[in-house]
Protein backbone atom coordinates (compact mmCIF):
# COMPACT_ATOMS: atom_id res chain seq x y z
CA UNK A 1 0.00 0.00 0.00
CA UNK A 2 2.90 2.36 0.62
CA UNK A 3 3.89 1.88 -3.02
CA UNK A 4 0.44 2.96 -4.13
CA UNK A 5 0.65 6.04 -1.91
CA UNK A 6 4.00 6.98 -3.38
CA UNK A 7 2.78 6.68 -6.96
CA UNK A 8 -0.50 8.50 -6.42
CA UNK A 9 1.04 11.25 -4.29
CA UNK A 10 -2.35 12.92 -4.17
CA UNK A 11 -5.64 12.74 -2.34
CA UNK A 12 -8.86 10.74 -2.17
CA UNK A 13 -12.02 12.88 -2.16
CA UNK A 14 -14.65 11.70 0.29
CA UNK A 15 -17.34 13.14 2.53
CA UNK A 16 -16.96 13.71 6.26
CA UNK A 17 -20.46 14.69 7.36
CA UNK A 18 -22.88 13.34 9.93
CA UNK A 19 -25.49 12.38 7.39
CA UNK A 20 -28.09 14.70 8.94
CA UNK A 21 -29.77 17.76 7.50
CA UNK A 22 -27.19 19.81 9.39
CA UNK A 23 -24.48 18.78 6.93
CA UNK A 24 -26.40 18.70 3.67
CA UNK A 25 -23.86 21.14 2.22
CA UNK A 26 -20.82 19.39 3.70
CA UNK A 27 -17.69 20.08 1.69
CA UNK A 28 -15.70 17.24 0.21
CA UNK A 29 -12.84 16.15 2.45
CA UNK A 30 -9.58 15.18 0.78
CA UNK A 31 -7.78 12.42 2.61
CA UNK A 32 -4.02 12.88 2.24
CA UNK A 33 -1.94 10.10 0.77
CA UNK A 34 1.27 12.06 1.29
CA UNK A 35 2.51 14.90 3.48
CA UNK A 36 4.11 16.92 0.68
CA UNK A 37 1.63 19.79 0.92
CA UNK A 38 0.96 19.68 4.65
CA UNK A 39 2.00 22.04 7.45
CA UNK A 40 3.17 20.68 10.80
CA UNK A 41 1.24 21.85 13.87
CA UNK A 42 2.97 19.69 16.48
CA UNK A 43 4.76 16.37 16.94
CA UNK A 44 3.40 13.60 19.13
CA UNK A 45 3.43 9.82 19.52
CA UNK A 46 0.69 7.42 18.52
CA UNK A 47 -0.14 3.76 17.92
CA UNK A 48 -0.46 2.14 14.51
CA UNK A 49 -4.01 0.72 14.53
CA UNK A 50 -3.08 -1.89 11.94
CA UNK A 51 -0.27 -3.25 14.14
CA UNK A 52 -2.46 -3.26 17.24
CA UNK A 53 -5.84 -4.35 15.88
CA UNK A 54 -5.11 -6.38 12.73
CA UNK A 55 -1.62 -7.87 12.98
CA UNK A 56 -1.83 -8.24 16.78
CA UNK A 57 1.92 -7.70 17.16
CA UNK A 58 1.52 -5.76 20.38
CA UNK A 59 1.32 -2.08 21.14
CA UNK A 60 4.26 0.24 20.67
CA UNK A 61 4.37 4.01 20.34
CA UNK A 62 5.29 5.33 16.92
CA UNK A 63 6.32 8.82 15.76
CA UNK A 64 3.28 10.86 14.83
CA UNK A 65 2.32 14.41 13.99
CA UNK A 66 -0.69 16.65 13.77
CA UNK A 67 -0.69 18.43 10.43
CA UNK A 68 -2.95 20.64 8.36
CA UNK A 69 -3.71 20.19 4.70
CA UNK A 70 -6.37 22.11 2.79
CA UNK A 71 -7.90 23.51 6.01
CA UNK A 72 -8.28 19.99 7.47
CA UNK A 73 -6.33 18.89 10.55
CA UNK A 74 -5.04 15.31 10.60
CA UNK A 75 -3.35 13.05 13.12
CA UNK A 76 -0.75 11.06 11.17
CA UNK A 77 0.89 7.97 12.64
CA UNK A 78 4.14 7.05 10.89
CA UNK A 79 4.42 3.29 11.32
CA UNK A 80 7.77 1.65 10.60
CA UNK A 81 5.99 -1.30 8.95
CA UNK A 82 2.78 0.01 7.39
CA UNK A 83 1.81 3.08 5.41
CA UNK A 84 1.00 6.21 7.43
CA UNK A 85 -2.41 6.19 9.08
CA UNK A 86 -4.51 9.36 8.82
CA UNK A 87 -7.26 10.39 11.25
CA UNK A 88 -9.31 13.50 10.56
CA UNK A 89 -9.10 15.59 13.75
CA UNK A 90 -10.94 18.69 12.64
CA UNK A 91 -12.30 19.91 9.31
CA UNK A 92 -11.86 23.56 10.33
CA UNK A 93 -8.34 24.83 10.87
CA UNK A 94 -9.71 28.12 12.20
CA UNK A 95 -11.71 26.34 14.91
CA UNK A 96 -8.79 24.04 15.78
CA UNK A 97 -6.38 26.96 16.20
CA UNK A 98 -8.91 28.91 18.25
CA UNK A 99 -9.37 26.01 20.66
CA UNK A 100 -5.63 25.41 21.00
CA UNK A 101 -4.95 29.09 21.61
CA UNK A 102 -6.32 28.52 25.13
CA UNK A 103 -3.60 26.04 26.08
CA UNK A 104 -2.10 27.19 29.39
CA UNK A 105 0.64 24.60 29.59
CA UNK A 106 3.97 24.22 27.90
CA UNK A 107 3.62 21.43 25.37
CA UNK A 108 5.83 18.42 26.18
CA UNK A 109 8.72 17.82 23.81
CA UNK A 110 8.59 14.19 22.65
CA UNK A 111 11.63 13.97 20.43
CA UNK A 112 13.90 11.13 21.51
CA UNK A 113 11.76 10.14 24.50
CA UNK A 114 11.47 6.51 25.53
CA UNK A 115 7.93 6.28 26.85
CA UNK A 116 5.93 3.28 28.00
CA UNK A 117 2.82 5.11 29.16
CA UNK A 118 1.32 8.32 30.42
CA UNK A 119 3.16 8.31 33.73
CA UNK A 120 6.53 8.53 31.98
CA UNK A 121 5.23 11.57 30.11
CA UNK A 122 4.05 13.20 33.32
CA UNK A 123 7.47 12.77 34.93
CA UNK A 124 9.04 14.67 32.04
CA UNK A 125 6.32 17.33 31.91
CA UNK A 126 7.66 20.67 33.16
CA UNK A 127 4.39 21.35 35.01
CA UNK A 128 2.67 19.03 37.48
CA UNK A 129 -0.66 17.76 36.18
CA UNK A 130 -3.54 16.92 38.52
CA UNK A 131 -6.53 15.11 37.10
CA UNK A 132 -10.00 16.51 37.67
CA UNK A 133 -11.62 13.07 37.91
CA UNK A 134 -10.16 9.84 39.33
CA UNK A 135 -11.93 6.56 38.61
CA UNK A 136 -12.40 3.82 41.20
CA UNK A 137 -13.68 0.43 40.07
CA UNK A 138 -15.28 -1.34 43.03
CA UNK A 139 -15.95 -4.55 41.09
CA UNK A 140 -12.75 -6.06 39.70
CA UNK A 141 -12.00 -9.57 38.44
CA UNK A 142 -15.48 -10.86 39.19
CA UNK A 143 -15.51 -9.72 42.82
CA UNK A 144 -16.13 -6.59 44.86
CA UNK A 145 -13.27 -4.81 46.55
CA UNK A 146 -13.27 -5.23 50.31
CA UNK A 147 -14.19 -2.22 52.41
CA UNK A 148 -10.60 -2.07 53.62
CA UNK A 149 -9.27 -2.06 50.05
CA UNK A 150 -11.62 0.80 49.13
CA UNK A 151 -10.53 2.85 52.15
CA UNK A 152 -6.84 2.24 51.43
CA UNK A 153 -7.17 3.18 47.78
CA UNK A 154 -9.05 6.38 48.59
CA UNK A 155 -6.40 7.38 51.13
CA UNK A 156 -3.71 6.72 48.53
CA UNK A 157 -5.49 8.89 45.97
CA UNK A 158 -5.90 11.70 48.49
CA UNK A 159 -2.17 11.58 49.25
CA UNK A 160 -1.42 12.40 45.60
CA UNK A 161 -3.00 15.84 45.93
CA UNK A 162 -1.43 18.60 48.04
CA UNK A 163 -3.73 20.60 50.30
CA UNK A 164 -6.13 22.22 49.41
CA UNK A 165 -6.46 20.53 46.00
CA UNK A 166 -9.20 17.95 45.62
CA UNK A 167 -10.58 15.70 42.91
CA UNK A 168 -13.88 14.27 41.78
CA UNK A 169 -14.14 10.54 42.49
CA UNK A 170 -15.95 8.56 39.80
CA UNK A 171 -17.15 5.17 41.02
CA UNK A 172 -17.89 2.49 38.44
CA UNK A 173 -19.19 -1.02 39.00
CA UNK A 174 -19.42 -2.55 35.57
CA UNK A 175 -20.64 -6.13 34.97
CA UNK A 176 -21.96 -6.80 38.48
CA UNK A 177 -25.69 -7.45 38.91
CA UNK A 178 -25.56 -7.21 42.71
CA UNK A 179 -27.05 -3.73 43.02
CA UNK A 180 -27.40 -3.83 46.81
CA UNK A 181 -23.71 -4.57 47.41
CA UNK A 182 -22.70 -2.03 44.77
CA UNK A 183 -24.67 0.61 46.64
CA UNK A 184 -23.02 -0.41 49.93
CA UNK A 185 -19.54 -0.01 48.43
CA UNK A 186 -20.42 3.50 47.28
CA UNK A 187 -21.52 4.34 50.81
CA UNK A 188 -18.16 3.11 52.14
CA UNK A 189 -16.35 5.45 49.73
CA UNK A 190 -18.65 8.34 50.61
CA UNK A 191 -18.00 8.00 54.33
CA UNK A 192 -14.26 7.98 53.69
CA UNK A 193 -14.20 10.91 51.27
CA UNK A 194 -16.06 13.74 52.95
CA UNK A 195 -15.99 17.07 51.16
CA UNK A 196 -15.24 15.55 47.76
CA UNK A 197 -17.75 15.30 44.89
CA UNK A 198 -18.54 11.70 43.93
CA UNK A 199 -19.91 10.59 40.56
CA UNK A 200 -21.69 7.25 40.65
CA UNK A 201 -21.80 6.07 37.03
CA UNK A 202 -24.50 3.55 36.22
CA UNK A 203 -26.71 2.49 33.34
CA UNK A 204 -30.31 3.65 33.07
CA UNK A 205 -31.66 0.36 34.48
CA UNK A 206 -29.24 0.31 37.42
CA UNK A 207 -29.87 3.92 38.26
CA UNK A 208 -33.60 3.20 38.57
CA UNK A 209 -32.93 0.16 40.80
CA UNK A 210 -30.45 1.97 43.06
CA UNK A 211 -32.73 4.96 43.45
CA UNK A 212 -35.36 2.56 44.80
CA UNK A 213 -33.18 1.29 47.68
CA UNK A 214 -34.09 2.65 51.15
CA UNK A 215 -30.42 3.48 51.85
CA UNK A 216 -29.64 4.63 48.31
CA UNK A 217 -26.27 6.36 47.92
CA UNK A 218 -28.15 9.10 46.10
CA UNK A 219 -29.42 10.28 49.49
CA UNK A 220 -25.89 11.55 50.15
CA UNK A 221 -25.52 15.17 49.07
CA UNK A 222 -22.00 14.59 47.74
CA UNK A 223 -23.08 11.74 45.43
CA UNK A 224 -24.10 12.68 41.91
CA UNK A 225 -25.81 10.03 39.76
CA UNK A 226 -23.98 9.83 36.45
CA UNK A 227 -26.00 8.20 33.69
CA UNK A 228 -24.38 7.21 30.41
CA UNK A 229 -26.78 6.61 27.54
CA UNK A 230 -25.61 5.18 24.20
CA UNK A 231 -27.80 6.76 21.56
CA UNK A 232 -28.05 5.71 17.92
CA UNK A 233 -29.91 7.56 15.22
CA UNK A 234 -33.49 6.35 15.16
CA UNK A 235 -33.70 5.83 18.94
CA UNK A 236 -34.16 9.51 19.85
CA UNK A 237 -37.80 9.24 20.96
CA UNK A 238 -37.10 6.18 23.13
CA UNK A 239 -34.19 8.02 24.75
CA UNK A 240 -36.31 11.08 25.45
CA UNK A 241 -39.07 9.02 27.09
CA UNK A 242 -36.61 7.08 29.27
CA UNK A 243 -34.91 10.30 30.36
CA UNK A 244 -38.28 11.78 31.28
CA UNK A 245 -39.04 8.76 33.48
CA UNK A 246 -35.61 8.98 35.06
CA UNK A 247 -35.96 12.66 35.86
CA UNK A 248 -39.32 12.02 37.54
CA UNK A 249 -37.67 9.39 39.75
CA UNK A 250 -34.70 11.63 40.63
CA UNK A 251 -36.98 14.51 41.59
CA UNK A 252 -38.05 12.41 44.58
CA UNK A 253 -34.65 13.19 46.10
CA UNK A 254 -34.07 16.54 47.70
CA UNK A 255 -31.32 18.71 46.19
CA UNK A 256 -30.00 15.93 43.96
CA UNK A 257 -28.06 16.91 40.83
CA UNK A 258 -27.20 14.55 38.01
CA UNK A 259 -24.62 14.25 35.26
CA UNK A 260 -26.00 12.79 32.03
CA UNK A 261 -23.75 11.61 29.22
CA UNK A 262 -25.17 10.96 25.77
CA UNK A 263 -22.68 8.88 23.78
CA UNK A 264 -23.14 9.39 20.04
CA UNK A 265 -21.64 7.89 16.93
CA UNK A 266 -21.90 8.68 13.24
CA UNK A 267 -24.37 9.27 11.73
CA UNK A 268 -25.23 11.58 14.62
CA UNK A 269 -28.75 11.33 16.08
CA UNK A 270 -31.10 14.30 16.16
CA UNK A 271 -30.53 15.74 19.64
CA UNK A 272 -33.07 18.57 19.35
CA UNK A 273 -35.79 17.28 21.70
CA UNK A 274 -33.32 15.61 24.09
CA UNK A 275 -31.26 18.77 24.56
CA UNK A 276 -34.42 20.82 24.97
CA UNK A 277 -35.60 18.47 27.74
CA UNK A 278 -32.28 18.48 29.59
CA UNK A 279 -31.76 22.25 29.28
CA UNK A 280 -35.14 22.85 30.88
CA UNK A 281 -34.14 20.63 33.82
CA UNK A 282 -31.00 22.63 34.70
CA UNK A 283 -31.62 22.43 38.47
CA UNK A 284 -31.68 18.64 38.37
CA UNK A 285 -29.25 18.00 35.50
CA UNK A 286 -26.13 20.01 36.26
CA UNK A 287 -23.91 18.66 33.52
CA UNK A 288 -24.82 17.32 30.07
CA UNK A 289 -21.99 15.57 28.23
CA UNK A 290 -22.14 14.71 24.54
CA UNK A 291 -19.44 12.09 24.07
CA UNK A 292 -18.29 11.44 20.51
CA UNK A 293 -17.32 7.77 20.39
CA UNK A 294 -16.49 5.16 17.78
CA UNK A 295 -17.86 1.66 18.53
CA UNK A 296 -14.84 -0.71 18.83
CA UNK A 297 -16.39 -3.28 16.46
CA UNK A 298 -16.93 -0.62 13.81
CA UNK A 299 -13.38 0.66 14.22
CA UNK A 300 -11.99 -2.83 13.62
CA UNK A 301 -14.35 -3.70 10.75
CA UNK A 302 -13.63 -0.35 9.08
CA UNK A 303 -9.90 -0.96 9.38
CA UNK A 304 -10.22 -4.50 8.01
CA UNK A 305 -12.18 -3.21 5.03
CA UNK A 306 -9.58 -0.50 4.44
CA UNK A 307 -6.78 -3.07 4.39
CA UNK A 308 -8.75 -5.28 2.01
CA UNK A 309 -9.45 -2.31 -0.29
CA UNK A 310 -5.77 -1.38 -0.31
CA UNK A 311 -4.88 -4.92 -1.39
CA UNK A 312 -7.45 -4.77 -4.20
CA UNK A 313 -6.11 -1.36 -5.27
CA UNK A 314 -2.59 -2.75 -5.38
CA UNK A 315 -3.63 -5.83 -7.36
CA UNK A 316 -5.75 -3.84 -9.83
CA UNK A 317 -3.61 -0.70 -10.04
CA UNK A 318 -3.51 0.67 -13.57
CA UNK A 319 -2.95 4.37 -12.99
CA UNK A 320 -4.73 7.25 -11.23
CA UNK A 321 -8.33 6.74 -10.17
CA UNK A 322 -10.91 7.13 -12.94
CA UNK A 323 -13.90 7.37 -10.61
CA UNK A 324 -16.33 10.11 -11.53
CA UNK A 325 -16.57 13.30 -9.49
CA UNK A 326 -20.08 12.30 -8.37
CA UNK A 327 -18.85 8.91 -7.17
CA UNK A 328 -15.98 10.47 -5.21
CA UNK A 329 -18.20 13.05 -3.55
CA UNK A 330 -20.75 10.50 -2.31
CA UNK A 331 -18.20 8.28 -0.58
CA UNK A 332 -18.15 8.78 3.19
CA UNK A 333 -15.08 8.98 5.34
CA UNK A 334 -14.43 5.52 6.87
CA UNK A 335 -14.96 5.20 10.63
CA UNK A 336 -11.29 4.37 11.10
CA UNK A 337 -10.27 7.75 9.61
CA UNK A 338 -12.87 10.03 11.15
CA UNK A 339 -12.77 11.84 14.49
CA UNK A 340 -13.88 15.22 13.17
CA UNK A 341 -14.85 17.32 16.19
CA UNK A 342 -16.00 20.26 14.08
CA UNK A 343 -18.67 18.00 12.58
CA UNK A 344 -20.26 17.49 16.01
CA UNK A 345 -19.99 21.16 16.97
CA UNK A 346 -21.91 22.13 13.82
CA UNK A 347 -24.47 19.42 14.51
CA UNK A 348 -25.18 20.80 18.00
CA UNK A 349 -25.57 24.28 16.52
CA UNK A 350 -28.15 22.81 14.16
CA UNK A 351 -29.99 20.86 16.90
CA UNK A 352 -30.25 23.96 19.15
CA UNK A 353 -31.24 26.26 16.26
CA UNK A 354 -28.17 28.40 16.88
CA UNK A 355 -28.83 29.04 20.57
CA UNK A 356 -25.54 27.22 21.21
CA UNK A 357 -23.08 27.90 18.42
CA UNK A 358 -19.43 27.12 17.79
CA UNK A 359 -18.45 30.47 19.36
CA UNK A 360 -20.14 29.45 22.62
CA UNK A 361 -17.92 26.40 23.00
CA UNK A 362 -14.59 26.95 24.73
CA UNK A 363 -12.09 24.40 26.02
CA UNK A 364 -13.05 23.09 29.46
CA UNK A 365 -9.52 24.08 30.48
CA UNK A 366 -10.67 27.72 30.36
CA UNK A 367 -12.14 26.93 33.78
CA UNK A 368 -8.59 26.88 35.14
CA UNK A 369 -8.75 30.66 35.58
CA UNK A 370 -11.57 30.13 38.10
CA UNK A 371 -9.60 27.68 40.28
CA UNK A 372 -8.31 30.32 42.76
CA UNK A 373 -11.83 31.71 43.30
CA UNK A 374 -13.77 28.47 43.88
CA UNK A 375 -12.98 28.43 47.60
CA UNK A 376 -14.53 31.85 48.11
CA UNK A 377 -17.98 30.55 47.22
CA UNK A 378 -17.73 27.22 49.01
CA UNK A 379 -16.60 24.93 46.20
CA UNK A 380 -13.79 22.40 46.17
CA UNK A 381 -10.33 23.36 44.94
CA UNK A 382 -10.42 21.35 41.73
CA UNK A 383 -7.85 21.21 38.94
CA UNK A 384 -9.57 22.05 35.64
CA UNK A 385 -6.78 21.63 33.10
CA UNK A 386 -7.53 18.98 30.47
CA UNK A 387 -6.03 19.16 27.01
CA UNK A 388 -7.94 21.90 25.14
CA UNK A 389 -9.05 19.52 22.38
CA UNK A 390 -10.30 16.78 24.72
CA UNK A 391 -13.25 18.66 26.15
CA UNK A 392 -15.25 21.68 24.99
CA UNK A 393 -17.81 23.36 27.20
CA UNK A 394 -20.64 25.84 27.00
CA UNK A 395 -21.69 27.41 30.30
CA UNK A 396 -25.45 28.04 30.25
CA UNK A 397 -26.77 30.73 32.60
CA UNK A 398 -30.25 30.61 34.13
CA UNK A 399 -31.82 33.42 36.16
CA UNK A 400 -35.29 34.87 36.72
CA UNK A 401 -34.87 36.84 33.50
CA UNK A 402 -32.95 34.53 31.16
CA UNK A 403 -33.07 30.83 30.39
CA UNK A 404 -30.17 28.68 29.19
CA UNK A 405 -28.12 31.51 27.68
CA UNK A 406 -24.44 30.95 27.01
CA UNK A 407 -22.15 32.88 29.36
CA UNK A 408 -20.14 33.96 26.32
CA UNK A 409 -23.11 36.13 25.30
CA UNK A 410 -23.17 37.88 28.67
CA UNK A 411 -19.47 38.23 29.41
CA UNK A 412 -16.30 38.19 27.29
CA UNK A 413 -15.02 34.87 28.60
CA UNK A 414 -12.25 34.58 26.02
CA UNK A 415 -10.79 37.97 26.87
CA UNK A 416 -11.09 37.25 30.59
CA UNK A 417 -9.09 34.03 30.18
CA UNK A 418 -6.21 35.78 28.43
CA UNK A 419 -6.27 38.63 30.97
CA UNK A 420 -6.21 36.37 34.04
CA UNK A 421 -4.16 33.40 32.84
CA UNK A 422 -0.77 35.18 33.23
CA UNK A 423 -1.69 36.09 36.82
CA UNK A 424 -2.51 32.53 37.99
CA UNK A 425 1.02 31.70 39.10
CA UNK A 426 1.03 34.83 41.29
CA UNK A 427 -2.35 34.07 42.86
CA UNK A 428 -1.24 30.61 43.98
CA UNK A 429 -3.48 29.18 46.69
CA UNK A 430 -6.13 31.87 46.25
CA UNK A 431 -4.84 34.44 48.75
CA UNK A 432 -5.29 37.69 46.89
CA UNK A 433 -3.50 40.84 48.02
CA UNK A 434 -4.57 44.42 47.37
CA UNK A 435 -2.57 45.02 44.17
CA UNK A 436 -3.55 41.64 42.69
CA UNK A 437 -7.17 42.37 43.54
CA UNK A 438 -7.01 45.59 41.57
CA UNK A 439 -5.59 43.78 38.53
CA UNK A 440 -8.35 41.17 38.65
CA UNK A 441 -11.03 43.81 39.16
CA UNK A 442 -9.74 45.77 36.17
CA UNK A 443 -9.76 42.62 34.01
CA UNK A 444 -13.33 41.75 35.00
CA UNK A 445 -14.53 45.26 34.24
CA UNK A 446 -12.84 45.21 30.82
CA UNK A 447 -14.68 41.97 29.98
CA UNK A 448 -18.11 43.08 31.22
CA UNK A 449 -20.70 44.70 28.94
CA UNK A 450 -21.80 48.26 29.75
CA UNK A 451 -24.21 48.50 32.68
CA UNK A 452 -23.14 45.21 34.27
CA UNK A 453 -22.83 44.89 38.06
CA UNK A 454 -19.40 44.63 39.67
CA UNK A 455 -18.83 40.90 39.17
CA UNK A 456 -15.62 41.01 41.21
CA UNK A 457 -17.52 41.80 44.40
CA UNK A 458 -19.67 38.73 43.94
CA UNK A 459 -16.59 36.52 44.15
CA UNK A 460 -14.78 38.30 46.98
CA UNK A 461 -17.32 39.78 49.39
CA UNK A 462 -18.84 37.34 51.86
CA UNK A 463 -22.06 39.36 51.98
CA UNK A 464 -22.68 38.43 48.34
CA UNK A 465 -21.53 34.82 48.56
CA UNK A 466 -25.08 33.44 48.74
CA UNK A 467 -26.19 35.40 45.67
CA UNK A 468 -23.10 34.23 43.79
CA UNK A 469 -23.66 30.64 44.78
CA UNK A 470 -27.28 30.85 43.63
CA UNK A 471 -26.20 31.95 40.16
CA UNK A 472 -23.53 29.26 40.01
CA UNK A 473 -25.91 26.58 41.30
CA UNK A 474 -28.36 27.41 38.52
CA UNK A 475 -25.72 27.20 35.81
CA UNK A 476 -25.69 24.19 33.54
CA UNK A 477 -22.71 22.93 31.61
CA UNK A 478 -22.95 21.37 28.16
CA UNK A 479 -19.72 19.55 27.43
CA UNK A 480 -18.46 17.84 24.29
CA UNK A 481 -16.12 14.99 25.15
CA UNK A 482 -13.76 14.36 22.25
CA UNK A 483 -13.15 10.74 23.15
CA UNK A 484 -9.77 9.24 22.29
CA UNK A 485 -9.63 5.56 21.36
CA UNK A 486 -6.86 3.06 20.70
CA UNK A 487 -6.93 3.81 16.96
CA UNK A 488 -6.23 7.52 17.44
CA UNK A 489 -3.87 7.90 20.40
CA UNK A 490 -2.22 11.30 20.73
CA UNK A 491 0.29 11.25 23.59
CA UNK A 492 0.42 15.04 23.84
CA UNK A 493 -3.28 15.06 24.62
CA UNK A 494 -3.12 11.87 26.66
CA UNK A 495 -0.55 13.23 29.11
CA UNK A 496 -2.99 16.03 29.99
CA UNK A 497 -5.94 13.68 30.53
CA UNK A 498 -8.25 14.90 33.27
CA UNK A 499 -9.98 11.55 33.85
CA UNK A 500 -7.58 8.92 35.13
CA UNK A 501 -7.87 5.42 36.53
CA UNK A 502 -5.53 3.15 38.46
CA UNK A 503 -3.84 -0.01 37.19
CA UNK A 504 -3.08 -3.07 39.31
CA UNK A 505 0.43 -1.74 40.01
CA UNK A 506 -1.05 1.62 41.12
CA UNK A 507 -0.02 3.59 38.03
CA UNK A 508 -2.35 6.34 36.84
CA UNK A 509 -3.48 6.00 33.23
CA UNK A 510 -5.88 7.87 30.95
CA UNK A 511 -9.36 6.37 31.32
CA UNK A 512 -10.35 6.76 27.68
CA UNK A 513 -7.65 4.44 26.33
CA UNK A 514 -6.62 2.64 29.51
CA UNK A 515 -3.20 1.11 30.02
CA UNK A 516 -1.33 0.96 26.72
Amino acid sequence: SSGINAEYGGTKKIMSGTGSSSDSKQAVIEVPTSLHNSTLLYNTLSICPRCALIDRVGISLQPASVVVQDDNVWLVCQCSIHAPHYTLYCSSLEFFKRIHSFSNKEQPQLSGMQLSDMEDMLKKNPQKHYALVLELSVFVGGAFLTDEAIVNEINRLKSLYPHPKKFVLKIVGKVTTDIKTLNEKVLVATNQLKGYPILFEVSYERLVLISSLPDSAFLKVSVYPALKYFLKRGDEELCRKELEKLLVRLKEYRSIQAVITIAVERPFPDLSTILSLLRNEYILVRVVIISMERPPKEVVSSLVKQVQDEKKDFENFSGPSTASITEKQTRTLPVINNLDLWDLVKHLDFCTKGSISSKDFLPVSVGSVMEPFLGYVGYSHLSIQPSPFCGLGACLVNTDKISSVSATRLFNVEKFFFEIQPLLSQIGDGKIGFFMAQKIKKAIKACSPPGSPDFYEYFTEKSKADATRKVIDDMQFLIIHNNMDIAAVDMVRRCQCSVQSTTKDEKMVASCTGCI
